[in-house]
């Protein structure tokens, strides 16, 4: 018994016949790696993309919450950031953060807890 590679289907004469499907062998091998590394690349940079914002938002939700923990009374309220700036680089989340960052959301946070005690 032979085994034969193809699909079953009608000709211009509604006869019932075996047609040949393309193997991998009819196409250039160099093509088809092309082709599959080009889509491997695109979806490894899509997934590099997408995970580098899963982390930069990880880290500010936690620098967030690191600076609701530390300061939340009216006296903090007259803090400068060179004054807090060692009480938050004391924890490793402000490592994933550049310093201008960490200022400008130290800054941000001042300002609504200001608000929030006037």
């Amino acid at each position: 018994m032979s085994l034969q590679c193809g699909v079953y289907a009608l000709d211009g004469n509604g006869v019932l016949s075996l047609r040949d499907v393309p193997t991998i062998e009819k196409f250039h091998p160099t093509d088809y790696q092309q082709k599959f590394q080009a889509v491997l690349i695109l979806g490894i940079s899509g997934l590099i993309q997408f995970l580098e914002k899963c982390l930069e938002q990880f880290f500010q939700d936690s620098y967030n919450d690191l600076l609701c923990n530390l300061f939340y009374e009216r006296k903090h309220t007259s803090l400068q950031w060179q004054e807090a700036e060692d009480m938050v680089r004391r924890h490793q989340i402000t490592g994933g953060l550049d310093r201008e960052t960490l200022e400008e959301m130290f800054l941000a946070h001042m300002d609504n807890l200001k608000r929030r005690f006037e």
